[in-house]
């Protein structure tokens, strides 16, 4: 509530806000949570913007659920979410070795202070960056969400918003801190222990 020219309450504006999240959210599932906020905020904000990912078609469903609580989609989706049924399994040599190569690049990206999945960060933020325009082009927003660490990075590509929030959904430095002490084999211990450093760094710039 706000004050009018004579003294008198006058309700507050509502916001609107927009939101950047790589998952879609979802009921249930391992980030319900995000699903939850996102729907309440839709039920009091003048209007929510979700911008995120669809690469299957549970996902689809899962963004017409959201469609269906006033949350206003800018979706970037892949050309897997028009098949039906289960993505296929990829093995063999070809896909073991393109996996290394991807993964080599993603930490050349990162080298020498940022956690890997900052690089990968980056490359989802590109695929979303027609729906992020669209959001942009369509109306001004008055609040923008960022959630996740790693995405991090897109408060600052944007343009500056009044307000703007990062949600750290998790507390990834943490989290490869208590994977580092779960390793049994050196190596990957080691490689756990420089990403809990990195996002330590990260988290705290």
């Amino acid at each position: 509530m706000g004050l009018g020219t004579e003294g008198v309450q006058q309700p507050a504006r509502r916001l609107s806000i927009l939101i950047i999240n790589k998952d879609l959210p979802r009921f249930p599932g391992g980030i319900a949570v995000e699903y939850l906020n996102t729907i309440g905020l839709a039920s009091q904000a003048e209007a929510v913007g979700l911008v995120s990912m669809v690469h299957t078609p549970a996902d689809r469903r899962a963004a017409e659920e959201l469609a269906r609580c006033n949350v206003k989609l800018y979706l970037w989706e892949s050309p897997a979410a028009e098949k039906a049924g289960p993505a296929p399994v990829r093995r063999g040599w070809r896909t073991a070795l393109y996996r290394r190569w991807f993964q080599a690049g993603l930490r050349l990206r990162a080298w020498p202070r940022r956690p890997d999945e900052a690089a990968l960060a980056d490359l989802e933020f590109r695929n979303m960056a027609d729906a992020v325009r669209r959001a942009l082009t369509e109306r001004s927003w008055d609040v923008l969400v960022v959630v996740q660490t790693s995405h991090a990075a897109a408060v600052d590509r944007l343009p500056r918003f009044p307000a703007s929030v990062l949600v750290a959904h998790d507390i990834r430095s943490q989290l490869f801190a208590r994977r580092a002490a779960a390793q049994r084999s050196w190596l990957q211990r080691r490689a756990a222990k420089v990403q809990a450093r990195r996002y330590f760094a990260f988290e705290a710039a």
